[in-house]
Formats: structure tokens, C-alpha cells, sequence
């Protein structure tokens, strides 16, 4: 499946995919109990495989295994959600966080892989380098959620045992969120060894990711800058006159 996207809207792909991203987390607080917050999550899931595909130059075959993981993900919501078999419904909502971390891994690779082939650095690069931040942080709320299935006791958090999947989830996001920015208000606490070294990994990550990643990105900015610059010099002084 390809996505014919105009060129002029290529630009602004990955910037409005962090700006959604954004205002879906600012108001999420705001519908933790409501089941827009579930649908926009899925429109989020949806929103960030059709930019990361987006980005062109991906075999079929992978893109085919991106769709058939969003599909499988939106299945076990939707069984979960409308509590078909209700015997059943830990499952689905295993396989829908299973699915949907495998998803973002996924929409990680495409977004690098973009990043990675990109010949100049554009507002489009240096966005889809703040979505790779965003997706990094998502992907390990998925499996911090996922740890709390396998012991349901790894964090301490007030809304373990909440009515509502969607309060825990997000608690799971804001947990990941503020451990790869390495802030650790102590709110919620990882309380078992596997949850506490994932939590330790993702802080390293994050640190890296700024490190590495983010000086590569500024210094290949700077040089394609550096490079123009000359070309520009260079022009005006062979178009001068004696």
C-alpha cells in the first residue's frame, strides 16, 4: 500500500504528528475515564503508522507486517473493548499491548530509517527526530503495562486497581515519560527487579538518544549549512564582474 502525499504537506507530516501527540497527552488527563480517550489513542496508533510509512522507501513485505500489526492490536481492542467472552478479556487487552508495542517498534524503525536516508536536514527530519523521542517513551509504557500483566505488584501506583484500563495506562506513559527524561518524582515506583532495570535502561536510553542521536542530527545540520553557505560564496564570486 502506497501513500501519495503532496509535497508540500510532506513538510509538515512530522510536525503535526508531534503536535497531536502533544495535545492528545495534555488532554488525556481530562478524559481518563471516557472512552474518547481509547479512540483517540487509536486514532494516535493509526496517525503515527500512516506518517511512518509516509516516509517512502519500505518494501511491501515490511509494510505489510506494520499493517497486519495494527490490525491485530485494533482487534484485541475492540474484543476487549465491547468484553466479547468476558472470561477472555485480559487476553485481548494482552494481545492489543502486545500488538501495539511491536507497532511502535516498528513506526521507530521506519522513523530512523527516514531520518538516516534524509540527504539535508529539513523540519520534517528534525520533527520526525522529537516523534523517534515520543515513540521510545510509548514503546516502554507498553512494556511497563505488560510487566504489570506477567506481576501485578511490579509498580506502586494509586490506580493499579482502577475501574478504568485507560487510568493505568496512562499512568504507565507519564511513568515512562518522566524515567527516559530522567526527573523521577517518585510518584510511581517500579517495586520488582524486572520493571526497575527496564526503567533503569530506558533512563539510559533517553540519555543517549539527546547525547548521540540529537548531536548527530545538529551536527549534519551545521555542516549542510557550512556547505551552502560555500555554494552560495562561490556563486556570486564566479557571477561577478571584473
Amino acid at each position: 500500500m502506497s501513500l501519495n502525499i503532496p509535497a508540500h504537506l510532506k513538510e509538515l507530516r512530522f510536525l503535526q504528528l508531534t503536535l497531536f501527540t502533544l495535545v492528545f497527552l495534555i488532554i488525556s488527563p481530562l478524559l481518563s475515564s471516557s472512552l474518547i480517550l481509547s479512540i483517540l489513542a487509536q486514532i494516535f496508533i493509526l496517525n503515527s503508522l500512516l506518517v511512518s510509512l509516509s516516509a517512502g522507501g519500505f518494501e511491501s513485505r515490511y509494510k505489510l507486517v506494520l499493517w497486519s500489526l495494527w490490525a491485530i492490536s485494533i482487534l484485541g481492542y475492540l474484543l476487549a473493548t465491547f468484553e466479547v467472552a468476558p472470561t477472555m478479556i485480559p487476553l485481548w487487552w494482552l494481545i492489543d499491548i502486545f500488538f501495539t508495542t511491536l507497532l511502535l517498534l516498528g513506526c521507530i524503525v521506519a522513523t530512523c530509517t527516514f531520518i538516516f536516508r534524509s540527504r539535508r536536514i529539513t523540519l520534517d527530519t528534525i520533527f520526525a527526530a522529537v516523534v523517534v523521542y515520543l515513540f521510545i517513551a510509548f514503546t516502554y509504557a507498553q512494556l511497563f503495562h505488560l510487566l504489570s500483566f506477567w506481576q501485578p505488584d511490579s509498580f506502586l501506583a494509586s490506580t493499579r486497581n482502577s475501574a478504568s484500563p485507560n487510568v493505568f495506562k496512562m499512568d504507565m506513559v507519564y511513568f515512562s515519560l518522566v524515567t527516559i527524561a530522567t526527573l523521577g518524582y517518585g510518584d510511581i515506583v517500579p517495586k520488582m527487579p524486572v520493571p526497575r532495570m527496564v526503567a533503569a535502561l530506558e533512563a539510559v536510553m533517553g540519555q543517549f538518544f539527546v547525547a548521540i542521536f540529537v548531536a548527530w542530527l545538529v551536527g549534519k545540520f551545521i555542516s549542510h549549512s557550512g556547505q551552502n553557505d560555500q555554494n552560495g560564496v562561490t556563486k556570486v564570486k564566479s557571477g561577478s564582474g571584473p
